[in-house]
């Protein structure tokens, strides 16, 4: 058979049988647009995640002196190792890739106001770790 009547077999073929080459379409129509959906929500949540990453900073190296690890349970500290601001700043003189080095220590507790308790998180740190860790000061100050 020649093209032209191929076509015109075809043509005739959806004529005849509307309602089957009308859910045809509705199928082809639906299965492309949740492709692209899913498609879509998938690059959405990888960027939200690649934005969350970067706003914690990246190149981020956190040094903690007396630091042993464990996995699921609590680790345990060790008063030997002393990593002093001094050390630091020798680190980050040595280290063309150092741009800051934030001193901190941290530590968690109650915080009572009046009748109120409340759980807080307390950072005793300089002004760079503001800028480090993207964050800012509700009220006060650094000093």
């Amino acid at each position: 058979m020649i093209i032209s009547e191929l076509a015109k077999v075809a043509l005739r073929s959806l004529v005849i049988n509307k309602l089957r080459s009308f859910l045809s379409m509705l199928g082809i129509i639906i299965g492309v647009t949740a492709v692209i959906a899913i498609i879509s929500i998938g690059q959405g949540a990888t960027q939200m995640v690649q934005e969350t990453i970067s706003s914690l900073g990246s190149g981020l190296v956190n040094i903690s002196p007396g630091f042993r690890g464990g996995w699921g349970g609590r680790a345990a500290r060790s008063a030997g190792n002393i990593f002093t601001l001094e050390l630091g700043e020798e680190l980050k003189n040595k280290s063309p890739d150092v741009d800051e080095l934030v001193p901190s220590i941290q530590s968690g507790g109650l915080l009572k106001y009046g009748e109120n308790t409340y759980q807080a998180s307390i950072v005793a740190t300089a002004s760079g770790y503001e800028n480090i860790f993207n964050h800012t000061i509700a009220e006060g100050r650094f000093l």
